[in-house]
């Protein structure tokens, strides 16, 4: 405790030091929001020193902050994003995405009757708007976006429909727990290694990461912060 103590004494000394400040209205927000936690924990018995709350919150956005600073300072040369970019190729590989547009309805003759309808040459967007019951893609004429299979959707006949699915072909009624869906795949990505160029910002935002400790620590040996555990005793 004394050493994670010091590193933020140290930290909070530094900020000061760069004259950063932070948001009160965000800090705040903050405050309010773990005020709530604190008081719904019925663990803590403690009364709530609402200043000291207030207090530590600022703290903690102001080391952020300074997080944020610190890693803007760290120069990272190209040449360690391109050894990167070759030594963890496996590690950043993307898996096959599609992106779709849906519509889902809670009975299947709805489906039956909306997909006449789309062969028929009514527009997707618009009876995806008007008849969905996803009430959030149907905002968007049934744009569920882009993922891939281990991501947005679990394993189903939804999923397994919407990755056989010829590219801009309609497709369904499907079932679901979720009702019957119409689906269009608007758009495939291919498994595929990013280029350098396509991950570079990445990887040197991941390369500063690493380095972040060890600025952390310079401040700390550099702050004049000390420790006396033996007084403990």
């Amino acid at each position: 405790y004394l050493g994670q103590r010091a590193n933020e004494l140290a930290m909070l000394q530094e900020a000061r030091n760069r004259d950063l400040g932070v948001d009160d209205t965000a800090v705040l927000a903050q405050t309010a929001e773990m005020r709530e936690k604190i008081l719904s924990d019925t663990t803590i018995n403690e009364p709530l020193d609402d200043a000291r709350l207030l207090a530590i919150m600022r703290e903690k956005q102001l080391v952020a902050n300074l997080s944020e600073q610190l890693l803007e300072d760290i120069v990272v040369r190209p040449g360690d994003v391109v050894v990167l970019h070759h030594d963890i190729q496996d590690e950043i590989k993307r898996p096959e995405q599609i992106c779709l547009r849906q519509i889902v309805v809670d009975e299947e003759s709805t489906a039956s009757q909306l997909m006449a309808d789309l062969e028929n040459g009514a527009d997707f967007m618009e009876l995806a708007k008007q008849h969905s019951t996803d009430s959030k893609t149907a905002e968007q004429g049934g744009d569920m976006g882009c993922f891939s299979r281990e991501g947005q959707i679990a394993r189903s006949d939804f999923e397994r429909a919407a990755f056989a699915a010829s590219l801009n072909e309609l497709e369904g009624p499907v079932e679901s727990e979720f009702g019957y869906h119409l689906l269009i795949v608007y758009k495939k990505i291919p498994a595929h290694i990013p280029t350098l160029n396509e991950a570079f910002d990445e990887l040197e935002q991941e390369i500063r990461h690493e380095r972040l400790p060890i600025k952390l620590m310079e401040i700390t040996d550099n702050s004049g912060v000390k420790t006396y555990p033996e007084n403990l005793n």
